[in-house]
């Protein structure tokens, strides 16, 4: 079998004049993110957790936020941050989709929680008057800590329905789970449990929340429901909006935020809602009541929001915050700078400095890609329509009705006004600007187009999801498949046209170069994380890549060698890379919003690293997986350092890497079979690092 092995040159590169390089990233913005949890400190301080962006914290009042640095890959940005709380010891507690995790100095270190756990994916934590944690898991009920989260065990008796969705606690200590399939009650601590659903009209409970007169709520996938007599009935009190949060101020004011956007508001304990601002597009996840009694409240698509009359208006208050999923940059002819995110298009004309977020109403909200061609005309997938600005971004519109094709992919330009955008399985060209379309029946069938470029020369190539690179000699008409040397390369994501001819195309497996026009490929050196996203060359023919979980590279030899560029890049899913005219290089990633810099490469003999100072072994990214997935390590002392994976029962499923390795940082591909070539099944898998007396495991999914 082969194997798929990146070595990290972090340390010690020997084989060549290497180079170090002086690049530090800043973040930049735009400001903003997908915000799931709020919680105040007994400091005062407030915390927001972000979708895939890692913790913010605040320290005054919610004005301002800034990044809480973690280890290079924090579970807080691996996996999204479900919900926050705080006990009376003023500990700090976070469910994520991984794991519990506890910081007990302010948020300013976290540390793993998951001893018992059998579900790692946290929905909701509470805590009763008593100190006792209770955690809802995704799939395997309800845990309960004696210990401060030290340890877990799970109490099922009675539940029948274990994704559980949400916890809350009444003033007697009754328990309730809010599952994807009713709403249960405990009276003994969380050891038995009955379902209390009559009269809910749907039981795909998001939230559940209790008043302080022990009144029960509970948001569902159409609406909210109230029960007086403890879930023994319900009535229904809001419809036709999903609620995903609850919060009650200190003038007995309710309040309700929608995952649709809508927000409501009860002065009767909950029997009667009046309608607030609407988010178009947005989602309320999480609302807090702030010591000055105004609202702050977590959003989808917004950041973090506060209104001062009780929701009628809502300000953004997200300086600092830059949690957005960047997916692609552009620049246009007359240098504006434009981000397709989750939350819009947001664009800048000073380099980051300032940005304006464009909300197209009429047309959607999450975009797929941004492009601009050499007139200025911009194009964007957008919520799976194809759409088009004429005025620097401003208004946009759908392209002409012959386009019958839906969810585009990629683009790309040619001479004379030809416009390239592949879809799901198909590839429509305009001829004249982007005015109208036509399909080339032609094109590839059955697969994702994910990325497509135009030579110089006019071929016009295309690269899959799952069947590597198309290429057309003839404008589109007739396509021949050019995958010699590629093999079966997943994921191709980006072309790059070289000026002495070759042709470069980016994919999950690295880097692969053609000079032949594509009947040929080899690859570029070895990257140092798979999961290659863009690919871009700067004006002093530095090549840089984009890289899922491993942030930057750069390559001053034509990719013959690969090193990362990553000082200051705290985050490093980046999906997006674009060149200025004045060589800044900006990333986009994928929860941290934009970062910016200028490489200035310095020549020396050898790049002196420093060597770890601990043995460390990381989560796989990512985690869950199919079929592939990374595994990063660092070995403190030179020896025999041994990597295997395992079945629960213990038995050995594949050996990674059994061989002497010297100080340094490392990483490891498995794509999910045995030593033997056989795929395994879907499961949980335990992987283990060894170096002389030292040894470290950690769990991994296979899904399917």
């Amino acid at each position: 079998m082969k194997q798929i092995i990146q070595i990290f040159f972090a340390w010690a590169l020997l084989l060549a004049p290497l180079y170090s390089q002086t690049a530090e990233w800043q973040s930049v913005g735009p400001d903003g993110g997908d915000i799931n949890a709020l919680v105040i400190a007994d400091t005062g301080t407030f915390f927001a957790g972000t979708s895939s962006g890692g913790l913010y914290r605040s320290t005054d009042g919610g004005q301002s936020w800034a990044h809480i640095d973690q280890p290079q890959r924090s579970q807080f940005i691996l996996y999204s941050t479900e919900g926050m709380i705080k006990n009376a010891q003023g500990h700090l507690f976070a469910a994520t989709s991984r794991d519990v995790q506890r910081s007990t100095d302010n948020g300013d270190s976290w540390s793993v929680f998951d001893v018992g756990l059998t579900d790692h994916f946290i929905r909701d934590l509470v805590i009763d008057s008593t100190g006792v944690l209770f955690a809802a898991s995704n799939n395997a009920g309800v845990f309960r800590s004696e210990d401060n989260g030290e340890s877990w065990t799970a109490f099922n008796n009675g539940l029948t329905e274990l994704g559980v969705r949400a916890l809350a606690i009444n003033s007697r200590g009754d328990v309730f789970a809010g599952t994807s399939n009713g709403v249960f009650f405990s009276d003994d601590n969380g050891d038995n449990w009955t379902e209390v659903s009559t009269g809910l009209d749907n039981k795909f409970i998001f939230t559940v929340f209790v008043t302080p007169e022990d009144s029960l709520l509970v948001g569902n996938s159409i609406g909210a429901a109230r029960s007086s007599d403890n879930g023994a009935n319900w009535n229904t009190v809001i419809m036709f909006s999903s609620i995903g949060s609850f919060a009650r101020d200190m003038n007995n004011v309710l309040f309700a935020g929608g995952r649709g956007g809508f927000f409501f508001r009860s002065l009767d304990n909950g029997l009667t809602w009046q309608t607030g601002d609407t988010l178009l597009f947005g989602a309320f996840e999480d609302l807090l009541v702030m010591p000055s009694g105004e609202l702050l409240a977590a959003t989808g698509n917004y950041g973090v929001l506060q209104s001062s009359d009780d929701g009628d208006n809502w300000t953004s208050k997200n300086a600092g915050l830059t949690a957005v999923d960047i997916v692609s940059m552009t620049q246009t002819p007359g240098g504006t700078i434009f981000a397709g995110s989750n939350e819009g298009v947001f664009h800048t004309n000073d380099g980051g400095a300032n940005w304006t977020q464009t909300i197209i109403d009429t047309i959607g909200f999450n975009v797929g890609f941004i492009a601009s061609n050499d007139t200025g005309r911009l194009f964007a997938g957008i919520d799976g329509n194809l759409v088009i600005s004429d005025d620097n971004g401003a208004t946009w519109f759908d392209v002409d009705t012959s386009l019958t094709a839906f969810f585009p992919r990629s683009i790309a330009f040619g001479s004379a006004g030809d416009v390239y955008v592949g879809f799901n399985s198909t590839i429509f060209k305009s001829a004249d600007g982007g005015d109208t379309w036509a399909e080339l029946t032609t094109s590839i069938p059955g697969t994702n187009i994910n990325a497509m470029g135009v030579s110089p020369t006019g071929t016009v190539f295309a690269g899959t999801r799952s069947n590597g690179v198309y290429r057309s000699i003839d404008g589109g008409t007739t396509w021949v498949e050019v995958n010699n040397g590629i093999g079966q390369n997943f994921d191709m994501t980006a072309f790059l046209f070289q000026p002495n001819g070759d042709v470069l195309v980016s994919g999950f497996d690295g880097v692969f170069r053609s000079i032949d026009n594509g009947d040929t490929w080899e690859k570029a050196g070895s990257v140092p994380t798979l999961g290659v996203k863009d690919l871009v060359r700067d004006s002093g023919g530095n090549l840089f890549v984009g890289m899922r979980g491993g942030g930057v590279a750069v390559s001053e030899d034509d990719g013959a060698n690969w090193t990362y560029l990553n000082s200051g890049l705290w985050h490093k899913n980046a999906d997006a890379l674009l060149i200025d005219a004045e060589d800044n290089l900006y990333v986009g990633t994928r929860g941290g919003s934009v970062f910016k810099t200028q490489f200035f490469p310095t020549s020396v003999e050898q790049s002196q690293r420093e060597v770890p100072k601990t043995f460390v072994l990381e989560q796989n990214y990512p985690n869950p997986f199919n079929p592939t997935t990374t595994i990063h390590y660092m070995v403190q002392e030179a020896g025999l350092v041994e990597l295997k994976i395992y079945t629960v029962s213990g038995q050995i499923v594949q050996t990674l890497v059994t061989e002497d390795k010297s100080p340094g940082e490392y990483s490891v591909s498995w794509d999910g079979k045995t030593s033997n070539g056989k795929r395994v099944a879907t499961g949980v898998y335990f992987y283990t690092l060894k170096s002389g007396s030292k040894q470290i495991s950690k769990q991994m999914l296979l899904i399917k």
